[in-house]
């Protein structure tokens, strides 16, 4: 284990927090639709179910059970709905998604939480490589992460384009040999800001892209040598030729 090997860490745990986000934020809109007037309490059952004793405060005669004072509570449908799914563990979503019936067999749920047609196998699939890499990321286990790479990629990488992450130009590039040039240029191609943008942006796109095409952190180029060919292609950006749509 050495120094590239948290720094890639440090950037796929930013990359699952945004998916975490996407995901929250489909949830509140999904059951909204789904259910708007029963949005929280068509979770109740699964909660019951799987999740009493997981979500608590406190010991002994302070403890209490966060998910039984939601349910019982005034608040309205939508905030115990909302209050849920802030609190929500990544890995809880996912099994609502892929084990909750309820809802992933409401097609007024899935065509309003997926931003694209997914497979449902597929989601289970992935979603289950998914919460594994988030449980890595938890408690820091980067030799598990090292071991289980491909997996964990594959995964992040579905499920950012299913849930249209920022990122997601990303998957729109496409080059035969992976240098420094080939990158910039179709970032140049697929990245609205890419020449308003900072150079500390890019950089940090740089090494996504270049995790994508299995080139590890200690294989890239220096910063000052990418920001050298950023600087000479914002120099040259008239003679830039750009794909027809």
């Amino acid at each position: 284990m050495n120094k590239y090997d948290y720094i890639e860490f440090g950037k796929i745990y930013r990359r699952v927090m945004d998916v975490e986000i996407k995901i929250k934020s489909q949830f509140k809109y999904a059951l909204k639709l789904a259910y708007p007037s029963k949005m929280f309490y068509r979770l109740i059952p699964y909660l019951n179910s799987n999740l009493l004793g997981k979500y608590v405060n406190g010991f002994g005669k302070n403890r209490r059970d966060k998910i039984k004072d939601l349910i019982s509570s005034n608040k309205t449908e939508q905030q115990k709905m909302e209050k849920f799914i802030d609190m929500a563990y990544l890995s809880d979503l996912v099994n609502l998604l892929t084990e909750y019936k309820l809802l992933y067999k409401n097609t007024n749920f899935t065509s309003n939480f997926y931003k694209t047609s997914v497979v449902f196998n597929n989601v289970k699939k992935y979603g289950s490589a998914l919460k594994r890499l988030r449980n890595m990321i938890m408690h820091f286990q980067i030799n598990d992460y090292k071991q289980a790479k491909s997996d964990c990629i594959d995964a992040l990488m579905y499920f950012e384009q299913i849930m249209m992450c920022n990122n997601c130009y990303m998957y729109k590039i496409k080059f035969r040999y992976v240098t420094t040039k080939s990158i910039l240029e179709q970032m140049s191609i697929y990245y609205p800001d890419f020449f308003h943008t900072s150079d500390r942006e890019i950089y940090d796109a740089f090494d996504d892209i270049a995790f994508m095409n299995g080139i590890t952190i200690d294989k890239l180029p220096k910063y000052w040598t990418i920001g050298r060919q950023i600087y000479q292609m914002r120099k040259d950006k008239k003679h830039l030729k750009y794909p027809e749509n």
